[in-house]
């Protein structure tokens, strides 16, 4: 009897100290529970504070970056409202229509060719120089191409007409390769609708 009571004893001391392991364990998981659910409630909160200082940046970022694209904008439509009057007042002015005449007659009469007074080839790198500047402009996007050549594609696409072997020459003896490139590469890249259709 004195034995089954020392072996009953022993089993349950066995299971108090099993039972007080278990306990001790599941606290210690429940405070470590605790102490993760803690800190992924702070990192979740930071995270949220980050995420809306973050959005608040992008917003204005965009606003910003919005007004500046409308001014950008407003600055290019004034830019290609003045050169489409200069163009016009250039075009329509008595010198540059002297000029104009002038170079034509020129290459009607196969002058281009031989040696020209001052005057003459002054009169031809004028008329080189504007075009090669609208070139420019209409490929910086500072005038619309679709609306210059609604306007003045004939005549530009004349204008270069019988110029092409007087530059090369120009090119060689200058040692300019790119001279009045942007004219020749507009000029030659795209036929308007109705070339002869235009006042010259």
């Amino acid at each position: 009897m004195t034995e089954f009571l020392c072996d009953l004893f022993s089993a349950l001391a066995g299971h108090a100290v099993g039972a007080c392991f278990a306990w001790g364990f599941f606290k210690r998981r429940l405070a470590a529970d605790k102490a993760l659910a803690a800190v992924r409630q702070e990192f979740d909160q930071k995270l949220a504070a980050t995420r809306e200082k973050f959005d608040q940046k992008l917003a204005a970022a965009r606003e910003k970056f919005e007004r500046d694209l409308a001014a950008a904008q407003n600055r290019r439509n004034t830019q290609s409202a003045s050169f489409y009057a200069l163009i016009l007042k250039t075009e329509l002015s008595q010198e540059w229509i002297k000029i104009r005449t002038q170079v034509e007659f020129m290459k009607a009469n196969d002058r281009l060719a031989g040696s020209l007074r001052e005057e003459e080839t002054l009169s031809v790198r004028t008329y080189l120089s504007h075009y090669e500047c609208v070139a420019m402009a209409i490929k910086e996007g500072v005038i619309d191409k679709e609306l210059y050549w609604k306007l003045f594609g004939g005549a530009f696409v004349r204008a270069w007409e019988g110029l092409g072997d007087y530059v090369e020459a120009l090119r060689k003896t200058e040692n300019r390769s790119g001279l009045y490139k942007e004219f020749q590469a507009l000029a030659t890249e795209t036929e308007p609708e109705h070339p002869h259709d235009e006042e010259s």
